[in-house]
């Protein structure tokens, strides 16, 4: 998919906007959390991962691959099959006929057009039938270090198909792209305003990712007013969705689940919505990222 790739677009939408402080408390910080459902012998895993492909963020412990093997299930957002990823891919082109000058007036668009031109040095007249949101993923994926094929959800997915586990998505990739598409203009206008600082931003989220430093992640979001416009819709109603899908998952096999590190923290977060339902959730100790 190359320029137009699904998981580099939400490095910061979905490892950033609602990267809030851990129920358990401030103290406990680990990527990896143990979810005792108390009708199995063996317990299910939840990992926070970033949607990224920057070396730096797989520093993997072997006790999360050790988690996942010990699972009977591989859970992760959306079922990252090539199915999955062409129907993405469709569903970045405007309707036949529109462009982007019919959405946006002539000073946002050659806002984008400029800054969009000299970061990624592509012709702005070959995006023009592109969604407001796929130009955000264009750009960003110019902004990230994309050394690694592939992303750390995308390891686990393909570790779980190399072992014949059964592999389910917490989403359907329809309920993922009608939050994507929601995405407000005034945001889009806002991110090519101040793609310098994206990049500032960017560096601090895997900084702090690779520190597993919960606190400052929470701080990080809530001086960020443009991306807690959309926490809403791509935080809260998500948690509530996925959790419930969890649930049913984790009590009747051992299951490793994959979800994007935002997803985890907070009085609604995932980790905070399982224990609600009962169930004992408990961090892991993983070795320090180092080179940070």
């Amino acid at each position: 998919m190359n320029k137009f790739q699904y998981p580099a677009f939400r490095c910061k939408l979905l490892a950033f906007v609602s990267l809030v402080l851990f129920s358990m408390g401030a103290d406990a910080q680990s990527l990896l959390w143990k979810i005792d459902a108390g009708t199995l012998k063996s317990p299910s895993y939840i990992y926070g991962t970033i949607h990224i492909k920057d070396k730096r963020v797989f520093q993997i412990d072997k006790k999360v691959f050790e988690a996942l093997e010990g699972c009977s299930i591989v859970a992760t957002e959306v079922e990252l099959n090539s199915a999955n990823l062409a129907g993405f891919a469709q569903r970045l082109m405007l309707p036949e006929g529109k462009t982007l000058k019919n959405i946006f007036k002539p000073d946002e668009y050659n806002l984008i057009k400029n800054a969009i031109e000299k970061e990624t040095g592509l012709d702005m007249t070959q995006l023009d039938r592109m969604k407001p949101f796929a130009l955000l993923s264009i750009a960003m994926n110019s902004q990230l270090n994309n050394e690694m094929e592939v992303t750390i959800d995308e390891i686990f997915y393909n570790e779980a198909r190399k072992e014949g586990k059964k592999i389910v998505g917490l989403e359907t990739l329809e309920e993922q792209l009608e939050i994507l598409e929601k995405i407000p203009n005034a945001y889009v206008i806002d991110y090519f305003e101040n793609m310098s600082k994206v990049k500032e931003d960017i560096e601090e989220i895997i900084t702090d990712y690779c520190r597993a430093d919960l606190n400052h992640l929470l701080y990080l979001m809530q001086k960020d007013k443009a991306m807690a416009t959309m926490e809403k819709q791509l935080i809260t109603i998500r948690n509530k969705r996925m959790t419930g899908r969890i649930i049913p998952l984790v009590t009747g096999q051992p299951t490793f689940i994959a979800v994007g590190a935002g997803h985890l923290p907070g009085k609604k977060g995932i980790l905070s919505l399982l224990e609600k339902k009962g169930y004992m959730l408990s961090p892991v100790s993983l070795k320090s990222f180092d080179g940070i």
